[in-house]
């Protein structure tokens, strides 16, 4: 794996959400003219990151990254269903108090609708 991009940079931000993932953001220094580009260029690509704090990469720790081998799937697909269940149970929460009743019944009716077509 190349390293699509290495710079200096500051952890300015990290918010952790509520489907247990988190934000993390980064400012860098500033880029010289043939730097600008590529971060735009990466925008919303799936990758991998890096980060030592108080210290630059030596060479080995550079190569031991390009040699990474990363599955960059992205959540699965229970993962996926479980975060749009629980988007529209804030914006409709159908008298469920709790995410998780209101899972558990969404759940149900799933299994239920796909049973119906075993018979």
């Amino acid at each position: 794996m190349a390293l699509d991009l290495m710079l200096p940079v500051i952890m300015t931000s990290y918010r952790p959400r509520v489907d247990k993932s988190c934000s993390i953001t980064f400012s860098t220094l500033e880029l010289d003219v043939n730097k600008m580009g590529l971060p735009f260029s990466l925008q919303g690509k799936m990758g991998a990151m890096v980060f030592k704090a108080e210290s630059d990469l030596t060479k080995n720790e550079i190569l031991m990254c390009e040699n990474m081998e990363i599955e960059l799937g992205g959540k699965t697909k229970s993962e996926r269903l479980r975060n749009v269940l629980y988007r529209n149970w804030e914006l409709e929460n159908k008298g469920h108090s709790t995410f998780d009743n209101y899972y558990a019944q969404e759940m149900e009716i799933i299994i239920t609708h796909y049973k119906g077509k075993l018979s």
